[in-house]
């Protein structure tokens, strides 16, 4: 081994704060990758635990959310769950109240949730989607939002002001 290997070896000792002038630089190699090893075996450990604690977690609001589901339907009243911060009403009480029974019309509300999203709860509110879908669309035929959607537009554009 060159100088310039040794000193270069001498210092990456020092710096990771060993006393290694007597082990070979092969041993130290070795060592280290055993090190290494161990270290990314805990980082793959962890990750796996942390994601099927997180996959758990999902299937355990997916259940929750199918029976708010079944519910909903036996009550027909589905209420679709959004993330979106602050509302900022600009329309009046009586445009509020008529876009309202139109969506109740239609079997459904909508309830905003603030603007904190967690993707979890994101993920698992896809089954409610998914269990009430099919129920709308039997309900109200087939695009019934586009018609919801028509009838909405309609009523703000005429600006109706009951």
């Amino acid at each position: 081994m060159d100088n310039v290997d040794n000193h270069n070896f001498n210092f990456s000792c020092l710096l990771i704060g060993l006393r290694i002038s007597k082990i070979e630089q092969l041993d130290f190699q070795r060592i280290f990758l055993c090190f290494n090893i161990l270290f990314l075996i805990s980082i793959i450990y962890y990750s796996a635990d942390v994601f099927i604690k997180i996959k758990k977690e999902i299937a355990k609001r997916e259940k929750e959310y199918i029976i708010k589901a079944k519910e909903d339907i036996k009550n027909d009243n589905v209420t679709f769950e959004y993330s979106g911060g602050l509302q900022i009403i600009s329309d009046s009480q009586k445009i509020i109240n008529k876009t309202d029974s139109i969506q109740k019309k239609y079997g459904i509300s909508y309830k905003n949730l603030g603007c904190t999203i967690f993707p979890i709860e994101v993920e698992a509110r896809q089954k409610y989607d998914e269990t009430v879908k099919p129920y709308l669309e039997k309900r109200n035929g087939k695009n019934w939002e586009s018609k919801m959607n028509a009838e909405l537009e309609e009523m703000r554009k005429n600006n109706i002001d009951l």
